[in-house]
Order: C-alpha cells, then structure tokens, then sequence
C-alpha cells in the first residue's frame, strides 16, 4: 500500500496562512461582540463566522487528505469524505488545469480527485499511465477518427486530413495574432488607433472563419479535443479592449452605454450559435461555456463601445475647474490612479476620476485640476482631467 499526502511545502503554507487568518477573524469577531452598536462590526463579526469555520477545516482537511493505492483499490481521504474505486472498476484518468480525475467505469462509484498540492505526483503518475488510459487522449483519438470519418470535410480520407491540417493552421495562425493584439493593445496600445481597430476587428474575423470549416474549427477550448478552436482570438482582444476602456476614459454617464452594450454583446453570442454547432444546451457544461463566451462578448462590447466613443469624439469640450479632495492609488494585477474631485458644474457629489500615473504624481491634494466635459461620439459624456 502506498499512501501519498499533500507535499510539505504545501502543508506549512496552508498551515501558516490558515492560522494566521483565524486569528484576524476571531479579532473581528470579539471586537464585533464587543462593540454590537456599531452595525460594520457587527456584520463584519458575524461574517468573521463561517470563515473561522473555513479556515479551520482547511487546517484539517490538511492534515488528513491522502492518497491511498493498493493492489485492488485506489481511495482518497479527507476531512469531510472518503472514496474508494476497485481497480477493476476504473476507466480511465484525465486532467484539466488544476486536478486529476480518476474516473469509475460504474456510476455508483464516484470519481476521485487530487490536486498539484500532493506530493510524488510524477509517481503517481507513472503509475496512471502504467495501469489506466489518459481519457483525454482516448477523447482525442475518438475525435480524430470521427472527423476522418465525417463527408462533412472531404470526399475521402487524405482531403479530411488536409482539411484538418488547414483548420490546425489557420485556428493557431489566428490565436498567435488575436493573442498578440489584445497583449499589446493592454500594455503598449501605440499606434492607438491601430490597436483599438484591431481588437475590434480580430475577434469578428474569428467568428466569420468559422462557416468555411462547417464545424471543423469550434470556439470553446476543450482540453483533449481533436477540433481545433479559435478561443484565444476572442478572449485576448476582448480583454485588450477592456482595459484600454477602463485605464484610458473616464464615462460620466453611463444612460446611453447599457442597451448597445447589452445588444451587441447578444448579437454576438447569437452570432457564434448560429456559425457552430457545438454547444448543446441540454448539457451543463456547454451551458457554462456559453456563459464563459457571453462574458468575453461583454467585455468586447463594453471594450468597443467606451474606447470608440471617447477617441473619436470631435464634440467641443467644456471646461470646468475642481479641486483634488485626495489621491489614490488601487493596486492588483494592475495599477490605477485615482483623483477624488470637489463637485463642479452641475454636480452635487465628488467625482472620482482614474488618471495616468505621469499626472498622479505631478499633483497633490488642494490643487485645482481642469475638468473637460465631452459629448462622446456615441452620446456617452465622457471626461478629460488636466492640470
């Protein structure tokens, strides 16, 4: 019997991080209980509850989690269930980005998964593909033989072939390209004009590809799946867009944004039903995909739409003038730089507004800063904050 727990370095850093937010929360819970008249900590003390309780299993389930291999069975242990499969009674094993699963031939049996965290796992592994089929590949090869197999994409094997050796191409040369754009687009974005074009642009092109290979080339990325697929295409210029639309304009209003936002983004996703047929709505996981490429359409619609109707405005700005209440910076994956303005104009409320860094750092709090009000090219106020 050989048993297989989660690697050390793994343990120490759950360990480390798990105690140490309990004691975070078991702080703002007794300052909660202790302070019941003011309604933030009180509600903070009682969310601090059920992640006290997280924490606490995750410390548990820790320490109990393994991986049992026998010579008739293989299992998993932990905190909160135990699961065994017969070898006998295993089908196959397949990966995806963060687990593997080992799959029952019967369904009364449930799957077992383990994570990156556990240790030996090139020895697991080993193992796996010693005694068991990679049922993505199984997928892959079924997949392939159902393309050569299919009227759909020649008249005889070699023209499916070629076929499927032109859509390999055409799918990657297109992803290279759609990835390329929306990264440059996010990071560099000179020529500007260019790059808001091509992001535009690329993702449409994607989808008009799709009818030459009458189902050959799909949009959703399956791991294991033998059709090629254009999803880089459409998610990298998407979120290229999106980027440049919230790091370079600030919107005013937002009234005339929501229903071409909304609209184009539909138009799209009904545009991609009708271009493949690989999503059937009678499964989950391709009801998830659609909801995954509606995301992408959003993103490329809102992207779009704010980009467009701020660089090409031509209305006659108005000029306002208002004070930097405070500066602040919002850091994550990215970095933005934001003013807190007194009200101007018509206004009542402060504003805040996302400025570049350049200009961040050239002001500080009371200073008076130029406020511009433009029309947008769609209708959509927009705003240009100056010194």
């Amino acid at each position: 019997m050989r048993e297989y727990r989660i690697a050390k370095g793994w343990a120490i850093f759950i360990y480390v991080t798990a105690t140490l937010m309990n004691i975070v929360f078991l702080f703002v819970l007794g300052y909660g209980i202790l302070h019941p008249d003011e309604d933030a900590m009180l509600f903070f003390g009682v969310v601090s509850v059920p992640m006290i309780i997280l924490m606490t299993v995750g410390i548990i389930d820790t320490a109990k989690s393994k991986l049992i291999i026998t010579n008739t069975s293989i299992g998993k242990r932990s905190f909160l269930s135990n699961r065994d499969i017969p070898i006998s009674e295993v089908l196959g094993f397949r990966s995806d980005d963060k687990y593997t699963y080992i799959e029952p031939k019967d369904k009364t049996y449930k799957k077992i998964r383990f994570g990156k965290s556990l240790e030996k796992r090139q020895e697991i592994f080993e193992w796996l593909y010693s005694n068991f089929k990679d049922l993505d590949e199984l997928s892959k090869e079924i997949e392939t033989q159902e393309i050569l197999s299919s009227e759909d994409f020649g008249r005889n094997v070699e023209e499916r072939e070629e076929q499927l050796g032109l859509a390999k191409k055409v799918a990657t040369g297109i992803n290279i390209f759609g990835g390329g754009v929306g990264v440059y687009t996010l990071f560099v974005s000179e020529p500007y004009e260019l790059c808001i074009i091509f992001s535009i642009l690329t993702p449409l092109i994607a989808l008009a590809i799709l009818p030459f290979f009458k189902g050959l080339i799909r949009i959703n990325e399956q791991k294991g799946s033998a059709y090629p697929t254009i999803y880089y295409a459409i998610l990298a210029p998407s979120i290229g867009l999106m980027g440049r639309a919230y790091f370079d304009f600030n919107i005013y209003d937002y009234s005339n944004f929501w229903v071409p936002f909304v609209v184009i983004a539909l138009l799209l996703l009904g545009a991609s039903l009708a271009v493949s047929n690989e999503f059937n709505l009678k499964e989950n996981k391709h009801i998830g995909a659609l909801f995954g490429l509606a995301l992408f359409f959003l993103m490329y619609s809102g992207g779009a739409i704010v980009t467009t109707n701020c660089y090409y405005d031509e209305s006659e700005a108005i000029n306002y003038k208002a004070e930097i209440i405070q500066k602040t910076v919002h850091t994550g994956k990215t970095t933005t730089y934001k003013f807190e303005l007194t009200p101007w104009g018509d206004q009542i409320e402060p504003e805040t507004v996302t400025v570049s860094e350049e200009f961040y750092e050239q002001m500080e709090s009371g200073n008076t800063v130029n406020v511009y009000y433009l029309k947008g090219y769609f209708n959509i106020p927009w705003l240009v904050v100056t010194e």
